[in-house]
């Protein structure tokens, strides 16, 4: 579509909110657009639309690749810019073709959101992208940013992050992004505009109201001719015609076959005949572009020294899944690779430049500079060079099946480049590239490396997980998870041991619950621990195994499947006994006892109670018994009617105040005890004040520790107890306090359990209470059934419809929770269900 500019105006300044209505535009992340734009007045004019009418808060525009989506949406800027941005508070665009066209699922948008939440979000939006706040709580913290003003995003280049076959077609496997639009669709001041290859299967209730799509369309015959003859193409009228006929009107293809006719045959329209382009083509993914490239690959091959450069740069960008940055692409020229590099081997910087601009001329790269002037396209803070994706994927393929062995060490180039001089790399863009460097290591057959060398000693620093305790990178982890993994789901490299192959679906288990697919954590799960079944047992091996069945044993707790997860648990119960590690039989123990009381009842939990209990008293700690079982032990008591005893335990377990990271007093036995003082209406004034004066060592200890998961459930549980006994020591507001400081951090770290806690908690509680808001508690219902549905978690479904039914006096959601809590043999809730059905016989 003619020749490449960028003429986008950007603010020289940090991008940062300033004031009201004041302009802030980010630099542009877009490729160059067309010099000259055909064809396409109409669709310009729908854009002008989209942005005047209010009524429209997104625009999808839809096509083939290579139909001149991207150069669409840079020409409005353009023209935007040169008007001075009337009406306009921000402007952020973002191209994700830099992620590639791959269906692996391993492309998520952690940097984009970094970049738009400071941009947008201002001190308030840096912390949260630092946070470890999990995509999807920061793509709905991102819309909220973006509402603020009448701005305009761009999200160029969407596809890699949709599934792009099968049900889910369409469908985007980013939850950040997923809630980014569906948030921008149900309010937004100004316009976000989609490009993709597909549809956006998660907007398509709002298709034809807030959100608009426009198809574009093949160029018409009148403006492929045109195109032609500007490129410099030649001959008889009827020859253009048909040309732009038999390759559908495919820009992408018009503009590189026009170029090659005018470089490789003068221009002359009836050399057409060397580019095979048959009908045929239009049914393969890159169609008559592909051939259109092999034609060049064959030109290119023939023209001695000059051509067997530019030949080689190509091959070279076809490495890459994004823009090349002048690093990488210099490492590799520095590089001697047999039968890749040798025509690159000394050459001047001079020649370098003059063989990307002749390839630039061919429509084959894309450059950041053009005659002099810098366009205001970089790629993070480094020069780059770019191609097409479809151009990326064609010579990459090319690469791969003619010179397999240059192009592994190619790979192996790279990954030793991406590593970089800092072993601990601390900023999330330096992450990034470690990340990066994994899959080139993986192409390069360096699995056993990437995975032991980069992710487990640099990237997680061991135990540590630094890029996620202290980036929240799990999409960033998930990408690089999938360098591992065939698509069919097995491990790509059987030179991985299978310990290694364990903590692979281990840790991708971790991430993908972190992102609320329960279910396929729970098969990633399971996977690892048939692994580790084979691998030299000692006592590490048996605690891995402890602790990922008492994870399964819970997914399966959440899902309600109940025989599966005292099945389960009982397994955790067996690896650890076999593992030696007492603690670790303690927390296994404390884990079962909590499945058993749950769905089972008090009776059947008492062995694995006794069990617990006894493993905690002979573990690290002697007499003091550590957080979770001391919880679910309180728990077992009180499920009994033995109050008295819990309350003793807590009293002798609170009196230690341990400094050991996994002692100390339980704030939930102490919540449990204050509800039984409560409901048995023996107000001792006294023991209520022990019992608050616990909560608050409990909140004090677990900030000491450091333990943020740990922390959330002290602070709710204080406001649960000022719940259960408002005219006492502890005031709502108080409690309130602690409830939005237990959000906060569960929302920053990404806590989906815990969040669908906090909402159901506030639920419980303050419900009954005409102090607290109903809209608020009616929206912390719909959040936490969101959760819950999300990850199929039937146990906390069947909660909301018991509090759906107390807050609305809602006979028909009480019978449905019946159902529910009957079918799932939820026993915890059937004494709750019981005297929500006695008071229902006065609603009205």
């Amino acid at each position: 579509m003619g020749q490449k500019k960028c003429a986008i105006q950007q603010s020289s300044e940090p991008p940062h909110p300033g004031a009201e209505g004041e302009l802030r535009i980010a630099p542009t992340r877009l490729p160059p657009g067309a010099e000259k734009l055909f064809g396409r007045k109409a669709n310009l004019k729908q854009i002008d639309h989209a942005w005047m009418d209010s009524s429209i808060h997104v625009l999808v525009i839809a096509a083939w690749g290579g139909a001149g989506k991207t150069s669409l949406i840079v020409e409005w800027m353009a023209r935007q810019a040169v008007a001075g941005w009337p009406n306009f508070e921000r402007v952020f665009d973002w191209s994700f073709y830099n992620q590639g066209t791959s269906d692996r699922g391993g492309n998520f948008s952690d940097l984009f959101i970094t970049n738009a939440l400071e941009f947008f979000g201002g001190e308030e939006g840096k912390r949260l992208a630092g946070s470890n706040m999990n995509l999807r709580d920061k793509g709905v913290k991102l819309a909220e940013f973006v509402l603020r003003s009448r701005s305009l995003l761009v999200l160029d280049g969407l596809e890699p992050l949709q599934h792009l076959s099968g049900s889910d077609k369409g469908k985007l496997k980013d939850p950040a992004i997923s809630a980014l639009l569906t948030g921008l669709a149900q309010s937004n001041p100004g316009l976000c505009v989609v490009t993709s290859r597909l549809l956006v299967a998660d907007l398509a209730h709002f298709q034809s109201t807030t959100v608009q799509l426009l198809e574009l369309k093949a160029l018409s015959v009148p403006a492929g001719v045109q195109l032609l003859k500007r490129l410099g193409v030649s001959g008889e009228k009827k020859e253009f015609r048909t040309l732009v006929k038999d390759v559908g009107g495919h820009a992408l293809t018009i503009d590189l076959l026009g170029r090659y006719l005018a470089r490789a045959h003068g221009g002359a329209i009836r050399q057409r005949n060397k580019v095979r382009i048959n009908k045929a083509d239009q049914e393969i993914r890159g169609g008559h572009a592909f051939r259109v490239m092999q034609a060049y690959e064959k030109w290119l091959s023939e023209e001695a020294e000059h051509g067997g450069r530019q030949l080689c740069v190509l091959y070279l960008l076809g490495l890459f899944d994004r823009p090349a940055d002048s690093g990488c692409l210099e490492a590799l020229r520095r590089e001697k690779i047999p039968g890749l590099t040798e025509p690159l081997m000394g050459l001047e910087d001079d020649d370098w430049n003059l063989t990307l601009t002749a390839l630039e001329e061919c429509g084959l790269v894309l450059l950041p500079t053009r005659q002099g002037k810098t366009s205001a396209t970089e790629f993070g803070s480094t020069q780059w060079v770019d191609a097409h994706p479809l151009i990326r994927e064609y010579f990459g393929e090319r690469l791969t099946l003619l010179r397999p062995e240059a192009c592994r060490a190619a790979h192996d180039c790279l990954f030793r480049h991406l590593q970089g001089r800092s072993y601990l790399p601390e900023s999330l863009e330096d992450v990034e590239q470690l990340y990066r460097a994994i899959a080139h290591g993986c192409r390069a057959g360096l699995h056993s490396e990437a995975l032991e060398l980069v992710l487990r000693a640099r990237i997680h620093r061991g135990k540590a997980y630094y890029s996620i305790s202290h980036h929240g990178a799990i999409g960033l982890e998930l990408g690089a998870l999938a360098a591992f993994f065939e698509i069919n789901g097995r491990v790509r490299s059987d030179s991985l041991s299978r310990e290694q192959q364990a903590f692979l679906f281990k840790q991708r288990a971790y991430c993908r619950r972190s992102i609320g697919l329960w279910t396929e954590a729970k098969n990633d799960y399971e996977t690892a621990l048939k692994l580790y079944d084979g691998c030299q047992m000692d006592g590490a091996i048996k605690v891995e195994q402890a602790d990922i069945a008492s994870h399964v044993s819970h997914i399966h707790f959440y899902q309600c499947e109940s025989d599966l997860a005292v099945k389960m648990g009982e397994e955790a119960v067996r690896y650890a006994k076999e593992s030696c590690s007492i603690l670790r039989l303690s927390i296994s123990y404390a884990f079962l006892l909590d499945v058993l009381l749950q769905v089972c009842g008090p009776k059947a939990g008492e062995p694995a109670a006794k069990l617990a209990l006894q493993s905690a008293l002979d573990s690290e700690g002697g007499p003091s018994l550590s957080v979770g079982i001391s919880y679910r032990y309180c728990d077992w008591l009180l499920a009994q009617g033995r109050w008295p005893d819990a309350w003793r335990i807590l009293v002798e377990n609170g009196a230690q105040d341990r400094q050991h990271p996994h002692w100390g007093p339980s704030s939930h036995g102490c919540r449990n005890v204050v509800a039984a003082l409560v409901r048995r209406q023996r107000d001792n004034p006294g023991d209520k004040a022990k019992a608050v004066a616990l909560l608050r060592r409990a909140v004090n200890l677990f900030r000491r520790s450091g333990r943020e998961d740990w922390l959330v459930h002290a602070l709710i549980e204080f406001a649960d107890a000022a719940a259960l006994n408002v005219t006492s020591a502890i005031s709502l507001n108080e409690a309130e306090n602690n409830l939005n400081e237990a959000f906060r951090i569960a929302q920053d770290a990404g806590m989906k359990l815990y969040l669908a806690g906090i909402f159901i908690s506030r639920v419980r509680n303050f419900g009954r209470s005409r102090v607290y808001p109903w809209v608020s508690l009616e929206e912390d219902l719909t959040q936490a059934w969101k959760i819950a549905k999300r990850g199929n978690l039937r146990l906390f479904m069947a909660d909301i419809c018991l509090l759906r039914a107390l807050l609305r006096r809602d006979k028909a959601e009480l019978e449905k929770a019946r159902r529910m809590i009957s079918e799932y043999g939820y026993w915890r809730r059937k004494q709750e269900l019981e005297d929500l059905e006695e008071a229902a016989n006065n609603w009205v």
